[in-house]
C-alpha cells in the first residue's frame, strides 16, 4: 500500500469514439469496461485514479472521481489540462481509455527517468508516442495557456518543456511495442485487443512478482 503516491493515474475518456459507434470508456472488455480494465491494470494499490470526460460523456458512473475536459470536443489537450489542475500528486500519468494493453508498470518506470525533467515519454516503432506520459503537475499552467492558444495534441507541451525520450525496449524489455500501443479505435481493433489480452492469460512481468 502507497502511503503517498508520487503519482496519480488520469485517464483520458472524452473522446466521441465515431469510428468504434458507441463511447470507449463503457465498451465491455476483459468481464469489465474499457475505462475499469486500463485503471485496474496501471494503477497500483494506492495511487488515484482520476477520469477526464465531456460533462454529459461515458466515465462519470463507474467509479473514479472525474473532471470535465476544459474545453469539450477539442482534443487530448484539454481532458489533460483538467486532469493537472486536479492531480493532488506531484505527477500525473496520462493514458487513454482506449489502451488496455499498455504495460502495467509503465508508471513506475517512467517515474524512474523523471528526475530534472517535467514529462517522460516513450520511443518505439521510431516515433515518440505522446502518451502515455508522465508529467509534473507543474505543466498545468502551461497546458491551458496552449489549450487557449488553439493546440489540441496532448504533447504541444514538448517545444516548450523539457522532456526524456526513453526506448521503449529499456522502459520495458521484451514486451512488443505493437502490442503495447495497441489503441482500439474499430470493432476490429477490439477484437484484435481481447484477443492478445487472453493470449497473455496469467503471464505477468517477472519485476511486478512480490
Amino acid at each position: 500500500m502507497r502511503v503517498a503516491p508520487a503519482w496519480t493515474l488520469g485517464i483520458l475518456a472524452g473522446g466521441e469514439s465515431r469510428r468504434l459507434g458507441r463511447d470507449k470508456a463503457t465498451v465491455p472488455f476483459a468481464g469489465t469496461t474499457l475505462l475499469q480494465h486500463v485503471a485496474g491494470r496501471l494503477a497500483p494499490e494506492g495511487v488515484p485514479v482520476i477520469v477526464a470526460t465531456r460533462p454529459d460523456g461515458p466515465g462519470r458512473d463507474l467509479g473514479y472521481p472525474w473532471v470535465p475536459d476544459e474545453l469539450p470536443g477539442e482534443g487530448p489537450l484539454s481532458g489533460a489540462t483538467a486532469l493537472l489542475y486536479a492531480c493532488e500528486t506531484p505527477f500525473l500519468l496520462l493514458v487513454p481509455c482506449d489502451a488496455p494493453l499498455l504495460p502495467p508498470l509503465i508508471g513506475d518506470r517512467l517515474l524512474d527517468r523523471a528526475p530534472g525533467v517535467d514529462g517522460v515519454l516513450a520511443v518505439a516503432e521510431g516515433r515518440t508516442w505522446p502518451l502515455p506520459a508522465l508529467l509534473t503537475v507543474d505543466l498545468a499552467p502551461l497546458f491551458r495557456s496552449l489549450l487557449e492558444g488553439g493546440a489540441r495534441r496532448a504533447d504541444a507541451w514538448l517545444e516548450h518543456a523539457p522532456a526524456a525520450l526513453i526506448p521503449f525496449e529499456d522502459l520495458c524489455p521484451g514486451v512488443s511495442p505493437e502490442r503495447a500501443f495497441l489503441n482500439v479505435n474499430t470493432p476490429e481493433d477490439l477484437v484484435r485487443a481481447e484477443a492478445i489480452f487472453t493470449e497473455e492469460g496469467v503471464r505477468v512481468d517477472p519485476e511486478s512478482a512480490p
